[in-house]
């Protein structure tokens, strides 16, 4: 017989709670960088020749700059948070 050792990690409570806030974060700033992405390439297209157009370019891609930064920070904050609530090992062994 071959003796087979599996590590697993148990969340707690607070643990899920952060990983759902974690998913959740990530899947509403992928949509609003998809939408804000569209909505702000609209405006920039639509400006007027010119100066306008200059300035709306300029600032959608501030904006859209500001959005991935917002993700950046957030999923890294929220990803450090669900690596330090993983839960202890737990250690299963069965025979095969």
């Amino acid at each position: 017989m071959v003796t087979e050792t599996i590590e697993k990690r148990r969340r707690g409570v607070f643990g899920w709670i952060v990983a759902v806030l974690f998913w959740t974060f990530n899947a509403v700033m992928a949509v609003r960088v998809f939408v804000g992405t569209a909505i702000l390439s609209r405006v920039a297209r639509d400006a007027a020749p010119g100066a306008e157009a200059a300035v709306a370019k300029f600032t959608a891609g501030i904006g859209i700059s500001v959005l991935f930064a917002i993700w950046f920070f957030g999923a890294a904050t929220l990803g450090i948070m669900m690596y330090l609530t993983r839960g202890r090992k737990v250690t299963v062994t069965r025979e095969i």
